[in-house]
């Protein structure tokens, strides 16, 4: 993991400049288990064309395509003070 985390790392600004990627991280392949992985978040379904301007990896890293939908920060929330 610590590897996969440090090829995400010097890509990231690669990956979020791909079509419809919201964010990327590491995990576990779904095809693969146990297998790290870079995991690239789309908002949107890919188009063919898009999806084939994705690099299968990155350093030897494979990534993974998983369609999240937009991600959104959750609205603030006020807290009372103790007591």
């Amino acid at each position: 993991m610590k590897e996969a985390t440090a090829v995400k790392d010097r890509h990231i600004d690669f990956l979020l400049g791909l079509p419809a990627v919201v964010g990327a991280g590491i995990g576990t392949s779904r095809k693969h288990p146990g297998k790290a992985v870079i995991q690239v978040y789309v908002g949107r379904r890919l188009t063919g064309k898009e999806r084939r301007g994705f690099p299968r990896q990155l350093e030897g890293v494979p990534l993974e395509i998983t369609k999240t939908g937009a991600f959104r920060a959750p609205p603030e929330v006020k807290r009372q003070p103790p007591g």
